[in-house]
């Protein structure tokens, strides 16, 4: 079994997080878009903290540490691009993870909560 290394999980995962929130908070609070990047984003959080407590079960807790990011959130991105590297983060976890079901099912619930939250946002 070929698991991603912890620290690089739990970052990207971090960033994941923080990308979205700032998304969110860039966009005008009255409009459509900020409201469906508001679930999107609090979604997305609660698939994030199952999967990695999920992630401690399969591998162990000390697996759950942060080193030095090399993920910088951006403040001028656009969406469609993070909701791109979203896409390609969870790809790669999907691979790294083949041989544990547990953890590849909660990130295609993730990919799918990613591939309508991007469908929903095509209408502004």
């Amino acid at each position: 079994m070929t698991i991603i290394k912890g620290k690089e999980f739990i970052e990207k995962l971090f960033w994941i997080q923080n990308q979205l929130q700032l998304s969110h908070w860039r966009e005008p609070i009255s409009g459509f878009r900020h409201a469906t990047l508001g679930t999107y984003y609090k979604t997305m959080n609660e698939f994030i903290d199952t999967l990695v407590e999920t992630y401690g079960g399969v591998v162990g807790k000390d697996s759950i540490a942060l080193g030095e990011s090399l993920y910088a959130v951006k403040n001028d991105v656009s969406i469609t691009e993070v909701i791109n590297d979203i896409l390609t983060v969870l790809t790669d976890f999907r691979v790294s993870f083949e041989s544990v079901p547990a953890l590849v099912n909660i990130i295609d619930d993730m990919m799918t909560e990613t591939y309508k939250s991007k469908y929903l946002l095509e209408f502004n």
